[in-house]
């Protein structure tokens, strides 16, 4: 529920430059630094989740849940940029080779 909410209430180009609370990545210190999302926001939807669901409310699970979703949208977002990379080197490789025949 909280990833759903998260989703619906951020815009994508706000997801792929953020984490949940921000700051610098544990595994690789030297990746770029990056904000946190909209705190008021995060503090509603906690909210929200701790009404729904009372007794399974886990705020490091929470964190994890947004972040690694945060994450999977970063590597998607990655892989489809080097396909359409690899796409326009095909289609001017293709254009190059009609020129010289």
């Amino acid at each position: 529920m909280a990833v759903s909410l998260v989703s619906s209430l951020f815009e994508n180009e706000v997801f792929l430059a953020s984490n949940l609370r921000g700051g610098i990545s544990r595994i690789d210190k030297n990746s770029q630094r990056r904000p946190g999302l909209d705190a008021i926001i995060i503090s509603a939807i906690t909210e929200t989740i701790k009404n729904q669901f009372p007794a399974d409310y886990k705020k490091t699970l929470f964190g994890m849940a947004i972040n690694n979703h945060l994450t999977d949208l970063r590597r998607k977002n990655k892989v489809a940029a080097a396909a359409a990379a690899a796409v326009a080197d095909a289609a001017v490789g293709d254009e190059g080779q009609n020129q010289q025949e």
